[in-house]
């Protein structure tokens, strides 16, 4: 028979210790968490304000506490019933060992006692922990109220001989950019920071209407409106911008941060590498605005208005953009798998690069004066009459099914793809400045 080179009682001592880790394990495996005795337990935990050590470590505590108390005490009363019982002598050797009961018995008290005040520190710990947070959160609900305040700030300015009140925009510019800082502070927050911003931003964008975009086939027209409209207000761009950038905060949950502008005026507004990932951005106007690198996953565009934006490198995967406008917008490397553009209006928009496949759904699309250039359309639902509306050379794939037009079979390079691109929309009746030709 073999035998283990280990002392009886350190063997028989792991084997309890192992039995009693084993026998808690079970224990909460069998019993989840909020059943009858598990619940009794999680209550006693919260008396003691050690709710957030775990159920099991704490058991397995208690029992450990509750056995080391136990051998003192036994200790201890054994120990005092000896010294009661022992007879006096004069022997040095009988006074050395009552002597040295003495110190024994000082020695089990003074551990007995840091034992029995042991679970009482441990609470102390847990009343001073929680007071710290509450603390905490009420010092950070004060930053919050304060940065709130600063969202209506107002001043007074002197206009010919009297004076008036308007919007304080660089106090409000300031007070956005801190509630940015605010989520990172406190990442929980989020969903309170977006909801605060959306209001804001809806509320004030009913104060300015947007530029409709012309049906005016004027290039020149269209070229100046182009360049005279201006973001509307600098703080609806900054709290728009500081709402894009919430689901990037390292320990911020995406989920729980919502984004509600639609019908919000955003014209011109440069939102570049914004996360705008499940956003409800419907009927919202972005003519000319700035959405390069924005991620749109998942938003919700129905019947948005993008007229002339650059889109480029944004990511559009799973949109939904049923009867979007987005008329001579940029959507050159642009990741649109998934996306749905039913009856979207895509006059004249540059698919160069882009990125689709099979669930790319272009049904009832307006493609006119569009044009492709190394773009995969293999797998994409495109009709003939939508292939033969745009313009595109031997780089891009396409379906069986659908023909190719003769003498475009061609890889061109960049410069003579722009001239001859530019030569077949004019051959066509389309200006590329007045996308709704």
């Amino acid at each position: 028979m073999t035998e283990l080179p280990i002392e009886p009682e350190l063997f028989w001592g792991l084997v309890w210790a192992v039995d009693l880790f084993l026998s808690v394990f079970l224990i909460f495996g069998a019993f989840p968490s909020g059943t009858h005795h598990i619940a009794q337990l999680e209550r006693f935990q919260k008396r003691l304000n050690l709710d957030q050590v775990n159920p099991g470590l704490f058991l397995i505590g208690i029992l450990l506490w509750g056995a080391i108390f136990g051998l003192l005490f036994i200790g201890l009363v054994g120990l005092i019933w000896d010294l009661l019982w022992s007879q006096w002598s004069q022997d040095p050797k009988a006074i050395w060992n009552w002597r040295f009961a003495l110190a024994k018995l000082t020695a089990l008290t003074a551990v007995l006692g840091a034992i029995v005040a042991f679970p009482k520190t441990l609470i102390r710990l847990g009343l001073t922990q929680k007071q710290t947070e509450i603390a905490q959160a009420s010092l950070f609900n004060e930053k919050i109220n304060a940065t709130s305040d600063g969202l209506h700030a107002r001043r007074q300015v002197w206009k010919g001989r009297q004076t008036r009140w308007e919007d304080d925009v660089a106090s409000r510019n300031f007070a956005l950019s801190r509630l940015r800082s605010l989520a990172e502070e406190q990442p929980n927050a989020a969903r309170q920071i977006s909801r605060l911003l959306n209001i804001y931003v809806r509320e004030l964008s009913k104060e300015c209407s947007p530029v409709l975009f012309p049906t005016s086939n004027n290039s020149k027209e269209l070229d100046d409106l182009s360049k005279s409209v201006c973001v509307s207000r600098s703080d609806m761009e900054t709290a728009v911008q500081v709402l894009g950038t919430l689901k990037r905060i390292e320990e911020v949950d995406p989920k729980s941060v919502e984004i509600d502008l639609q019908k919000v005026n955003l014209q011109k507004f440069y939102l570049t590498g914004s996360n705008l990932t499940g956003a409800n951005l419907s009927d919202t106007q972005m003519q000319w605005a700035d959405l390069s690198s924005v991620d749109f996953s998942g938003a919700l565009l129905y019947e948005a208005q993008m007229q002339q934006a650059d889109l480029f490198g944004a990511v559009l995967q799973n949109a939904f953009l049923f009867k979007a406008s987005m008329q001579g917008s940029n959507l050159f490397g642009a990741q649109i798998h998934g996306a749905d553009l039913t009856q979207a209006r895509l006059q004249g928009v540059n698919f160069s690069w882009a990125q689709m496949d099979e669930g790319t759904d272009f049904r009832n699309a307006i493609l006119r004066g569009a044009s492709f250039r190394d773009v995969d359309c293999s797998k994409v639902n495109l009709s003939q009459s939508q292939i033969d509306s745009v313009f595109y050379d031997g780089s891009v794939k396409l379906a069986n099914h659908l023909k190719r037009k003769e003498g475009w079979d061609l890889v061109l390079s960049a410069e003579k793809f722009r001239d001859q691109k530019n030569a077949w929309q004019k051959s066509i009746g389309f200006d590329p400045n007045d996308p709704s030709t």
